[in-house]
């Protein structure tokens, strides 16, 4: 075998992706580690010794995997510089033997490097980038996208978006429909009054006790042919004008729920046609004060490859506008 050997994963994730290895055993353990990585499978561990320039190359292998297929890359972005760290401060030198006795899972040992990540959120995570399972409508048994959940909230958080305001308000994660998240910004001459969440225990909302702007947004990388679905509802007490602003503090009426396709380069707070790539979802003049959670969606294929921002934005200055929004996620888009 040649001194460089060029080793293809063989887990499920829904890039192929090729890791420069130095030896057979090295691509064995890279392998090996990329598979644990991404898929928490029970692989068995082979009993190999490990010298310092086989361990880097196996941490090498698994971070290269994990920047190429994972699907939210400020997360991937986040565990790549904690292991980094570690490596620095030579936590992983004591690791000289792969043997049975031990597991090299992902969820172990980069749960200590990311701290902030539980072992149960780390795998619910992992288990968000898309996989590859052969399928009999494919000559030759060739891979197949499934669906990604962007993000179902029912890990309780915003803890994967950003989240922008200006005036007063801003975006919660809520449970009942009667019960403001939190009281103390929410407007009690219009009582929170907003369908349950609809999918689940849980979803995101606004709320808001004065004028304001509120902006949720996050980076999405798109590693395949995809059709974005999101469950849409809002409950307005103002009456609906759209200019072309996010600016609540304007003279004239902006009463408006949008949601937004961005290039990841662009100010969250821009609806210049030049800086939104596609706008997903608008209230219009006109439209009914309420809307029930119901499915919006958009063929997002002609932005394969690209990481792109998902960007949720309300804004009122004629009274409570609450917008809420759950279960968003990617179906594939068949070839």
């Amino acid at each position: 075998m040649t001194q460089a050997t060029r080793v293809r994963k063989a887990s499920k994730a829904n890039k192929a992706s090729v890791i420069q290895v130095r030896s057979a055993s090295t691509c064995a353990l890279v392998l090996l580690m990329t598979i644990r990585l991404l898929v928490q499978s029970p692989v068995p561990d082979p009993d190999v010794a490990l010298d310092a320039a086989t361990r880097v190359a196996v941490i090498e292998g698994a971070l290269k995997a994990l920047n190429d297929v994972y699907v939210f890359p400020a997360v991937a972005a986040k565990m790549v510089q904690a292991v980094r760290d570690r490596q620095q401060r030579h936590e992983y030198d004591s690791i000289s033997r792969l043997a049975s006795s031990r597991t090299f899972s992902a969820a172990e040992d980069f749960t200590y490097a990311v701290k902030n990540l539980t072992i149960e959120r780390l795998r619910a995570e992992l288990d968000a980038v898309p996989r590859t399972t052969p399928s009999p409508n494919q000559a030759g048994g060739g891979p197949s996208q499934q669906a990604v959940v962007i993000d179902d909230f029912e890990s309780g958080t915003l803890a994967d978006w950003s989240v922008k305001v200006n005036g007063k308000g801003g975006w919660f994660i809520y449970t009942k429909g009667q019960t403001p998240p939190d009281p103390s910004k929410s407007d009690p001459n219009f009582p929170f009054s907003v369908p349950d969440p609809p999918q689940g225990k849980f979803a995101a909302v606004t709320d808001m006790n004065g004028p304001g702007s509120r902006m949720l947004y996050r980076d999405v990388k798109l590693d395949g042919r995809y059709s974005l679905h999101l469950t849409v509802f809002y409950v307005n007490v103002g009456v609906f004008s759209s200019p072309a602003t996010l600016d609540y503090d304007t003279i004239g009426d902006n009463q408006q729920f949008r949601i937004d396709l961005l290039p990841a380069s662009s100010p969250v707070d821009s609806v210049a046609k030049e800086k939104v790539l596609v706008n997903i979802f608008h209230t219009s003049p006109g439209d009914p004060d309420r809307r029930a959670p119901s499915d919006v969606s958009l063929d997002l294929s002609a932005w394969q490859g690209q990481t792109v921002r998902l960007r949720l934005a309300s804004v009122d200055n004629r009274g409570p506008l609450r917008v809420g929004v759950d279960n968003i996620r990617l179906e594939p888009i068949g070839r």
